[in-house]
């Protein structure tokens, strides 16, 4: 009986050494696995951490935005040009006008398709002397004697340094941009000797009106037989190209191509309209059929951009790869011009 007692506590001993020992292990595996999932809670956390800063402050500025020619514009290169259009932008006196980042990517994109393209319009890229004598005539003061003509003096150089300063930009930076300027004047001017004077054109007045239905009201009372004229004093609400009482003259073909088909086949004295156009909704009144005569400055100068645009953009066309600006670019560019 006695051993049989014994038996049986050491039985009950063993099993509570054996539950005693489950409990031990059972404890150190969860001590394990809490340290386990600390050390992976930390090791997330300090990847998150490098990560956030990979992607706001290591990536952004690195990040190509675009590329022309082969060549990689990153995000970073845009700041010189952002803070030279900011800074023009604050000069210019213009209240309502506000900065905005992506034109700065067009710049120097503009910029670097100009450089691979000119030649071919028999402009030859800017020279130092070229800029240089930008340069100058910004910086030298010829109220204090200062000449222009040969490059930057001591105290022009030492105002440009200081603008440059300043501005935040470095002097390679700034001679690009105004070589920009340049290779631009250059193209305007070669597209400005092969528009002619006087070329083909029709006689038109015109009634720019705010909305659809001022336009028909304005074709309704010319219709029923109101002057023209005194109908666009009440309705045009464009007075650059055009008088109070909505003349605009000799047009030539292209000046508003929108219109052209109409307008060149029209008879004399003919409404056409209401047309819902870029510039809104027009009545037109041909007043003389088509024939050669001197068109005015305004009328010239469009002729130019638009041709030098249309070049432009074909020339962009053929160079740019890709382009890739969005909102967070934008912020980052502006956030480094405080």
């Amino acid at each position: 009986m006695r051993q049989r007692r014994r038996a049986e506590r050491q039985n009950i001993y063993a099993e509570s050494r054996l539950s005693k020992s489950g409990n031990e292990n059972s404890e150190q595996f969860r001590q394990r696995l809490l340290i386990w999932f600390g050390a992976i809670v930390a090791v997330s956390l300090i990847l998150w951490l490098a990560l956030g800063t990979y992607f706001s402050s290591f990536r952004p500025p690195r990040q190509t935005v675009a590329e022309v020619a082969g060549q990689n514009i990153q995000l970073r290169d845009l700041v010189p040009a952002s803070r030279i259009m900011a800074a023009a932008l604050a000069a210019s006196g213009q209240q309502s006008a506000i900065f905005e980042p992506r034109e700065s990517l067009e710049l120097l994109v503009g910029n670097k398709v100009l450089s691979q393209s000119v030649q071919e319009l028999g402009i030859t890229p800017p020279a130092t002397i070229d800029v240089n004598a930008v340069l100058a005539r910004a910086f030298q003061s010829a109220r204090l004697g200062e000449s222009s003509t040969d490059g930057l003096g001591e105290l022009g150089q030492s105002r440009y340094s200081e603008f440059l300063l300043d501005l935040g930009v470095n002097d390679t930076d700034y001679r690009e941009y105004i070589a920009g300027d340049i290779m631009r004047k250059s193209v305007n001017e070669y597209f400005k000797a092969k528009v002619p004077d006087e070329q083909e054109a029709v006689n038109l007045s015109w009634i720019v009106a705010s909305s659809s239905i001022d336009a028909q009201k304005a074709w309704t009372q010319i219709i029923e037989g109101q002057p023209f004229e005194k109908v666009a004093s009440i309705f045009n609400k464009e007075n650059y190209y055009s008088n109070d009482g909505g003349i605009l003259g000799w047009v030539p073909r292209g000046a508003f191509p929108e219109f052209d088909a109409q307008t060149f086949e029209a008879e004399k004295g003919q409404i056409i309209g209401p047309i819902n156009s870029s510039l809104g909704f027009v009545v037109l009144q041909v007043n003389e059929l088509p024939a050669n005569k001197q068109i005015s400055q305004e009328l010239h100068d469009m002729l130019v951009r638009r041709q030098a645009d249309d070049w432009f953009t074909q020339k962009t066309s053929d160079l740019i790869s890709f382009v890739d600006f969005d909102q967070n670019d934008a912020d980052w560019l502006i956030s480094k011009l405080r």
